[in-house]
């Protein structure tokens, strides 16, 4: 995947970060369940803080928090997971 990130691509701004984020919630939206849940809690998800010192206020740190998921959508996505989990569980049983 990495060849098809191209001159053109970045000549517009986007970062191979950006490309990477781009396939992977293209990747996971193509996904049916309980694999496009799993594949979110395991994968998709990300959360880091960006760091950059500020040049116009004397070289200030700034910390910016980066998700691509909310909490709550966090949490609903892990009690989707318990109840496939569940259901797989009580599947093996039968």
């Amino acid at each position: 995947m990495a060849a098809n990130f191209t001159k053109a691509m970045r000549a517009q701004g986007v970062t191979y970060a950006r490309y990477l984020t781009l396939v992977n919630q293209t990747v996971t939206s193509c996904l049916k369940e309980p694999l496009q849940t799993m594949a979110k809690d395991e994968v998709a998800a990300y959360s880091y803080v960006h760091m950059y010192f500020d040049e116009e206020d004397l070289g200030r740190k700034i910390e910016v928090p980066v998700q691509n998921y909310s909490k709550e959508e966090m949490k609903a996505l892990s009690t989707k997971l318990g109840k496939l989990k569940s259901e797989m569980k009580n599947a093996g049983k039968k």
